[in-house]
């Protein structure tokens, strides 16, 4: 039973690091995309950015040769100077683009930045929780030895069994307690499926008042030995009457 709880534990650990390790491949393949995307960008921006060098080279070769040309227009001739101006204006929404695709990948970089750091976290998150996890079953495996000693000693000294009724619950048996009949059994039923013990029935019936002081101080201190004390001096009470 005990084995079932810890395993359990163990499967909801399990079930968050799973949950973990399939975040991880989904960031990973993100910064695949983002790797992608900022490389296509970088191409993308270099081959703008040799286009608009051979543009503006052009264009100073061109703006010369026009400037020299538009001195010696008449004003029918004014439609040429349009034309340059229609190229200057192209070549201004060039840059405009160029501005934007840089934007766009320094925007990228710093996502990537903040991706990063997220895996950090969550790799410092998983560390955490592993510590935690390992001390929560040393702490328990403690407990749990400190109660079976405390038992076995009950049942050398007192006459005590115990035996596991299901998965949640065990009976703990106490004999030799009548000696006008040594084998009258008195017996408390104990559910351990919860976070904190429960007292479910005990044979003969206790007093309901006890039953309800002895649950609350058992899961407030945790000390088992005291309860089966507790409950071996009410059934030795009831063979004295």
């Amino acid at each position: 039973m005990n084995d079932n709880r810890i395993q359990l534990a163990r499967e909801g650990i399990q079930n968050k690091l799973n949950e973990y390790d399939a975040l991880k491949v989904e960031m990973a393949k993100f910064l695949v995309i983002v790797d992608k995307t900022l490389s296509e960008k970088q191409a993308k921006f270099s081959q703008e950015a040799h286009i608009h060098r051979q543009q503006t080279i052009e264009q100073k070769s061109t703006n010369e040769e026009l400037r020299r040309q538009l001195d010696a227009l008449s004003p029918k001739e004014s439609s040429v100077q349009q034309k340059a101006n229609a190229v200057m204006k192209k070549l201004k929404e060039n840059e405009a683009v160029v501005y934007k695709d840089c934007q766009e990948t320094i925007e990228l970089r710093e996502k990537r930045s903040q991706i990063n750091a997220q895996i950090e976290k969550l790799n410092e998150e998983k560390e955490r929780v592993q510590v935690e996890l390992e001390s929560s079953f040393d702490a328990y495996d403690q407990r749990m030895q400190s109660h079976l000693n405390s038992a076995l000693v009950y049942g050398l000294f007192s006459g005590m069994r115990i035996e596991p009724v299901n998965d949640d619950q065990i009976k703990l048996s106490f004999f030799n307690l009548d000696p006008n009949n040594l084998e009258r059994n008195f017996s408390v039923v104990m559910n351990l499926g919860g976070e904190d013990y429960q007292i479910e029935e005990t044979s003969p019936q206790l007093p309901r008042d006890f039953l309800e002081n002895a649950q609350k101080e058992l899961n407030q201190h945790r000390r088992l030995s005291r309860f089966l004390q507790q409950v071996w001096s009410q059934f030795d009470s009831l063979v004295s009457q």
